[in-house]
């Protein structure tokens, strides 16, 4: 008996599946070589079978392994003197370094895990469907004898506010968690993300109210309600959204849709209510007054992203979000006591206003995976 090396080129079939001994995972290879031990005793041709000695690519990531078990790939006549009578399969202890060799790249993206990251945003806000109503209401009395002279309300349709775009840059709190789906790249997961907004206010100044009443006795007459300035503001902004993505080598790629909890400030400077009595144009609230009203608002945001990993530890996410809060009213109310003369007018000042606050925000974070 001898032992000879011979060639296994490609076969066309596919490769095969092997199990190590210490191993719950099947390995798969593709041809290799061949140990084959002939008997030059034996005169007639014979079939024999092939077995796979050595592997030349494993999908296995982590030897070593310990005793393979061949598994038959094709029966073949031999030519005449040779009989094929076994393999030898090698043991393998520690790292093969033919099998690490040829192992296929893993991916950084762990299978599961908790993260927490820092990071920044460049947000771009615009509110829309702004409107704000005012109501005045006016009792009007002698300055000199206090006696009651008449007594009116006046009021109007809410107007419109057109308010342009604001940009800034805010910074950013994110912590999350995900988990590939078993034996798959996909997986799922669930972002909590902060974010302050604080520095940019929207500004629209000069806003005229047109308001329309009439005094007790059923005369009417028109006016103004003006005010310096509207302003608003997303203060604070925190979400949470579950979403769905692919796993690659380095990265992952996601969507999601998820609710916002969002803090807005609404700011109306310096308002004066006017009446024109008798055509002539009155003050009739006296000193220019300030409203203000903070609101927490529900919305909701769409999220679209990728991650890229540094190592199994870090990775960078990059994120686009474009969020939408729910239309709520403000309300405001006020007193006013304007002296003159020969009339003292008293009263007070009642107000809405509406709108929806959209905001587009793409943010880069720096994250730790636990």
């Amino acid at each position: 008996l001898f032992v000879e090396k011979t060639s296994l080129m490609n076969t066309g079939r596919p490769p095969f599946m092997m199990e190590s001994q210490n191993s719950e995972k099947p390995v798969s290879y593709d041809a290799g070589f061949l140990l084959a031990v002939t008997d030059r005793r034996k005169a007639r041709p014979s079939p024999i079978t092939i077995y796979l000695a050595a592997p030349a690519r494993s999908h296995y990531t982590q030897p070593p392994f310990n005793v393979v078990t061949a598994v038959p790939l094709i029966r073949l006549p031999i030519m005449k003197k040779a009989v094929l009578l076994g393999l030898i399969i090698p043991l393998f202890s520690g790292y093969s370094t033919l099998a690490t060799a040829q192992t296929s790249s893993t991916s950084m993206v762990p299978d599961s895990g908790a993260y927490f990251g820092l990071g920044f945003g460049v947000n771009s806000t615009q509110f829309k469907d702004q409107k704000l109503e005012a109501t005045g209401t006016s009792n009007v009395t002698n300055t000199a004898t206090g006696t009651l002279v008449s007594s009116g309300t006046a009021g109007g349709p809410p107007v419109g506010i057109g308010m342009g775009t604001i940009n800034g840059i805010s910074p950013a709190v994110q912590a999350g968690y995900f988990e590939k789906l078993q034996g798959t790249d996909y997986l799922w997961g669930v972002k909590f993300s902060y974010s302050y907004q604080g520095g940019s206010t929207a500004t629209e100044d000069f806003i005229r109210i047109p308001q329309y009443g009439s005094f007790s006795n059923g005369t009417p007459f028109t006016g103004n309600a003006i005010a310096r300035s509207y302003q608003k503001t997303v203060n604070h902004q925190f979400s949470l959204i579950p979403y769905f993505g692919r796993a690659f080598d380095r990265g992952t790629i996601y969507v999601g849709v998820g609710p916002t909890l969002s803090q807005v400030n609404t700011q109306i400077n310096d308002l004066i209510g006017f009446a024109d009595i008798n055509g002539n144009r009155t003050d009739i609230s006296g000193s220019a007054q300030s409203f203000s009203a903070s609101q927490w608002v529900w919305g909701a945001a769409v999220m679209l992203g990728g991650t890229y990993y540094l190592d199994k530890s870090w990775f960078l996410d990059f994120s686009y979000t474009y969020s939408v809060t729910q239309d709520k009213t403000a309300n405001y109310y006020s007193t006013y006591n304007n002296p003159a003369s020969p009339n003292t007018y008293s009263g007070s000042l009642i107000g809405s206003s509406t709108g929806t606050a959209t905001t587009q925000s793409a943010s880069l974070s720096l994250n730790r995976v636990f």
